[in-house]
């Protein structure tokens, strides 16, 4: 048996949440569950939600999730590493064996490319360059240890993802789902 897992803030649920879902559902089949870990009231970069949690978490499970559980807060207003470290392991302490998310390249392997950056020696993360932000930095040394250029925020978080994946020594399968329309930061 698998156990579906979405890492989500749904902020707010949008038809690109239902394709995720529906394409989880397709992994998981009738019989499997879809665990949702979701941000509740405030959200990644430390912003409040724009719907309170329990209508979000209402929207997941009316869109097919069989549970959803809330992110701490701890957890959930962290940068992209700490962010995915917490969701994992907080999705494996629930028993999920799959993670689905959305991703503008699905192609990538992310299990290799997180892999490899978890291997990157400390002392190559240096990022001290106060006049380039920390993503900027951390895309740059991507490039140059694994030679692969990343700049699409899903695809930054996809990496986090599997660089946890990776760490936790616990793995879930990771199945990335290509977006379909707007980007990221599009209305």
């Amino acid at each position: 048996m698998s156990v579906v897992g979405i890492i989500a803030e749904y902020n707010p649920f949008h038809s690109g949440h239902e394709f995720l879902m529906n394409q989880a559902r397709y992994l998981a089949g009738d019989k499997d569950p879809i665990v949702i870990v979701m941000s509740g009231n405030y959200v990644q970069r430390g912003e409040m939600a724009i719907m309170d949690k329990w209508s979000r978490a209402r929207a997941a499970l009316e869109s097919g999730a069989d549970l959803v559980f809330e992110l701490p807060f701890s957890t959930a207003v962290q940068p992209a590493d700490l962010f995915s470290l917490g969701s994992i392991d907080q999705l494996v302490k629930v028993g999920v064996t799959d993670l689905v998310f959305g991703v503008e390249d699905a192609t990538q392997n992310f299990a290799y490319l997180g892999s490899k950056i978890a291997e990157i020696p400390q002392s190559h993360m240096d990022f001290n360059d106060y006049s380039q932000t920390y993503s900027t930095q951390y895309n740059q040394m991507v490039a140059r240890e694994v030679g692969h250029e990343v700049n699409e925020p899903n695809a930054i978080l996809a990496l986090a993802y599997a660089v946890a994946n990776h760490n936790l020594g616990t793995p879930l399968a990771l199945h990335p789902v290509n977006r379909i329309g707007a980007g990221h930061d599009d209305l």
